[in-house]
């Protein structure tokens, strides 16, 4: 690049690398990744500031010492712990720490003593939570073994699932919450009942329509703090977002950790420290994880799997959990943990991909329903979000189609068409010829009405 008077722009691959990281900082993951396409310099370049942008060293800095940081990831790796909520959100976001944020540690249970000891012992003080419906222990490990017993009981003080605390829990997934303090900054450690990501799942990623009213106004609290941090709350998305093929919440497909639609970033290694056996905190072994939608209740479907021999659980989706679950592998898992953990997630991620035949009346189903939502999608490019038929939409024409392809011998005429009312909403129609006389379709014209859609049966009786 040249300027007027002839004197060249120098690119950024000419610029010393100490000015990349200010140049670089400001530019969002898209622009990042369009930039790495440039050339092989360019890639090089934006890999070089990944690694030094990515370092764990930039979240755990608030709260440890350099070599406190070297132990907190080593134990991390050993027993599997999490890092979740506002901290995880700026390391990839590559903000500033928020103002009053703490550290959010999730962990199973049965590990929770050893992450517990070690904050004890590098200085922080356990401040036990004491509310009006609360009240902790003063010794953090006569605590946790009170919750454990409370957990194993199903005694939670009159409160099922609610842990009190400045920040309140619901959940019968959690056995409890315990606060440290060290130099002002704080450190959360939530004892999970299983697997960390159970929680996580359940609590960070549902949609909850009919809940009390305290849960509530601690969702509105929750929502309210991250709009002022400039996240946008989306409370809609339109059908076709439900039966993409390549969309992150299908409830035609099952997600699991680190697969294609995770971002996934690979962190530098800890310093003098050689993996020498498969630990909890292995990821290859965590991916394992999976879940679901059923967007007819909005929500994130999975269930726990234990596997004892592994030292841990995993979610599974529903379906998946019915097929794994009586396999002898996880009946006789060996000493070679390594061997059991990679047999099992071969297993998993066998029912997570079936093979399915594009003759499959799923398939046809699903191409037919994806190609009308696309259609209906152009036919209104600058209808409102949500004015256009809505998630639950999709799954209800889905499933409709999908019933009659799989239990009729004689396949009518399916039409889908889209139609705006008064209001400028995006109604979907569903017309169907040629349906034999004896065939009753059962639907809930309540769950059509709620979700604009509407279907016309045209019979033929001497069918």
């Amino acid at each position: 690049m040249s300027t007027n008077n002839g004197k060249s722009i120098p690119s950024l691959v000419d610029l010393p690398p100490t000015t990349h990281d200010f140049l670089l900082g400001s530019l969002s993951p898209q622009d990042l990744l369009a930039y790495a396409k440039i050339s092989k310099k360019a890639k090089d370049i934006v890999n070089a500031f990944y690694r030094r942008a990515y370092r764990p060293e930039h979240i755990f800095s608030r709260y440890f010492e350099p070599d406190e940081i070297r132990r907190f990831r080593i134990l991390q790796h050993a027993i599997g712990f999490v890092i979740s909520g506002s901290s995880a959100l700026t390391f990839f976001s590559r903000e500033p720490p928020y103002p009053n944020s703490d550290l959010d540690v999730y962990i199973d249970k049965q590990w929770c003593a050893m992450l517990l000891h070690f904050l004890d012992s590098h200085g922080y003080v356990y401040q036990p939570i004491v509310t009006d419906t609360k009240h902790q222990a003063n010794d953090v490990y006569i605590a946790l073994d009170e919750a454990l017993l409370r957990q194993d009981e199903g005694d939670w003080n009159g409160h099922p699932g609610f842990l009190g605390g400045e920040q309140h829990y619901f959940f019968t997934q959690i056995t409890d919450v315990f606060n440290f303090v060290r130099d002002g900054k704080k450190i959360q450690v939530i004892a999970c009942r299983a697997t960390p990501l159970e929680v996580i799942l359940d609590f960070h990623s549902n949609n909850i329509a009919v809940v009390n009213n305290r849960r509530n106004v601690d969702q509105d609290a929750a929502l309210d703090k991250y709009r002022q941090r400039g996240w946008e709350v989306v409370k809609t998305v339109d059908a076709l977002r439900g039966l993409g093929y390549r969309s992150d919440i299908s409830y035609l497909d099952y997600r699991h950790v680190g697969d294609s639609l995770c971002w996934t970033i690979s962190l530098n290694p800890v310093r003098d420290f050689a993996q020498s056996h498969l630990t909890l905190g292995d990821l290859d072994n965590y991916t394992i994880n999976s879940w679901g939608f059923q967007h007819c209740f909005n929500k994130v479907e999975f269930t726990t799997l234990p596997v004892p021999g592994l030292e841990q659980s995993y979610c599974l989706p529903c379906g998946v959990w019915c097929k794994v679950r009586d396999e002898e592998i996880l009946k006789d898992i060996q000493v070679d943990r390594a061997s059991a953990a990679q047999a099992l997630k071969n297993l998993v991620y066998k029912h997570l991909r079936p093979n399915r035949s594009p003759d499959e009346p799923r398939e046809v189903c699903r191409r037919m329903v994806v190609r009308a939502f696309e259609d209906g999608r152009k036919q209104f490019p600058s209808v409102p979000m949500d004015k256009l038929p809505p998630l639950r939409a999709g799954s209800i024409v889905w499933s409709y189609i999908r019933s009659m392809l799989e239990n009729l011998k004689t396949q009518p005429k399916v039409a889908i068409n889209f139609k705006r009312d008064r209001q400028g909403a995006v109604w979907t129609y569903i017309t169907i010829e040629k349906m034999p006389k004896m065939i009753t379709l059962s639907k809930n014209d309540y769950d059509l009405k709620m979700e604009r859609v509407k279907v016309e049966v045209k019979r033929y009786p001497f069918l």
